[in-house]
């Protein structure tokens, strides 16, 4: 699996990773918090539409892994943040329909991409810190990596409820689908050798146990 051996060049990946991330988690919380706001005339709609997020969130990190190694870090990254910003837009656009008939399902199925893009997302990230750091930073890189993005999941899910009082869902789709933008834009900034192949993260792709030679011995006369 492709990674970065020298400490040097980690800095700028390493904020592109983290950017782009950070990007995701505050949309994400954002749309999380905000549909049930803007949809307290039926809370079964938005109580519905969380449950299918949530659901699409956790259905998809088992097979984030091999999606990278096959894809790499870059790619998934910047594929799950346009799915994340499809999925806002459509929710956003539909969370001002009617709670039921074509609104409803463009409402859920909004959540379905997102969920499924917001899942991808952070084990890419998680993953991405581990392939990224090498061994003595790592430690250290994990720790700003959480702060960063809990910040933004702090920020996230207060700013959902404002916008669902002070603005409509369209307006937070439109917004939530140009940062998802911006923040596919940032991971490309990930080189894009680094996590496809191996079977696992941290590994050169290249399990096999090395031979090792065995020392002949002459018999003394």
């Amino acid at each position: 699996m492709g990674r970065i051996e020298n400490s040097g060049e980690v800095r700028v990946p390493f904020a592109a990773l983290t950017a782009a991330v950070s990007v995701g988690v505050a949309t994400f919380f954002t749309l999380y918090s905000l549909i049930p706001v803007t949809r307290t005339d039926n809370p079964g709609a938005g109580s519905a539409f969380v449950g299918v997020l949530m659901t699409c969130v956790i259905a998809v990190q088992v097979g984030t892994p091999a999606l990278v190694r096959r894809f790499s870090l870059r790619a998934v990254v910047a594929g799950a943040l346009v799915a994340l910003g499809a999925g806002a837009l459509v929710a956003g656009i539909a969370g001002t329909g009617a709670a039921s008939g074509a609104a409803f399902v463009a409402l859920l199925t909004g959540g379905a991409i997102a969920g499924a893009g917001f899942g991808v997302l952070i084990v890419a990230g998680s993953q991405g810190v581990g392939v990224l750091v090498p061994g003595a930073g790592l430690g250290r890189a994990l720790g700003l990596y959480g702060l960063v993005t809990a910040l933004s999941t702090a920020l996230g899910s207060p700013a959902g409820v404002q916008v669902g009082v002070s603005f409509t869902p369209t307006t937070f789709g439109v917004v939530g689908a140009v940062l998802c933008g911006l923040g596919a834009a940032a991971a490309l900034w990930i080189p894009a050798s680094i996590g496809r192949g191996g079977s696992a993260a941290g590994t050169t792709g290249d399990t096999r146990t090395p031979s090792v030679p065995r020392a002949t011995h002459e018999a003394e006369p």
